[in-house]
């Protein structure tokens, strides 16, 4: 059977999707659909705020939903995640504005590290420059020192 929607992991937890739940280690909880929706949708956008507006338009479009249904479905989710609003590991508040998934998000299988910035801009077309912005955890860091040894070896990428 194959997964219509990917499993990743952000920060400790698993997400299961296609299951609506999360798991650590032998914990296992199970999620609203929605409160999953909420979640995977942050995790498509790490780092990045989310508007309060934004999740109301996409999640609740045409009701006339204030942003307390938000403010609920992002305390459940930080009840699920043990994740406390003062001190978060997960989901940052931005005051006034919305909500920021500051925990590492990987696909499974792939390389242990987040993406925390805009995605790669090209500068021009004939010498493209990437910047990328990584936080990289166990064996991502691997992985990244042997691209930088590429970039030192004179290849004809160049590191800035």
């Amino acid at each position: 059977m194959t997964a219509l929607t990917p499993e990743l992991e952000i920060g400790a937890w698993r997400v299961e999707p296609d299951r609506a739940r999360i798991c650590r280690g032998a914990t296992e909880r199970s999620l609203q659909p929605l409160s999953m929706d909420i979640l995977l949708y942050l995790s498509s956008r790490p780092g990045q705020l989310v508007l309060t507006d934004e999740l109301i338009e996409r999640f609740w479009p045409g009701r006339c939903t204030g942003s307390e249904a938000v403010h609920r479905r992002i305390a459940d989710l930080r009840r699920q995640l043990e994740d406390r609003a003062r001190h978060p590991e997960y989901i940052e508040t931005i005051p006034k504005r919305g909500y920021r998934l500051i925990a590492a998000v990987r696909g499974i299988g792939e390389p242990a590290w987040s993406l925390l910035a805009e995605p790669p801009v090209v500068t021009s077309p004939t010498s493209p420059t990437l910047n990328i912005e990584l936080k990289v955890t166990g064996d991502g860091r691997q992985l990244l020192e042997r691209l930088l040894a590429l970039l030192d070896s004179g290849s004809s990428l160049k590191r800035q």
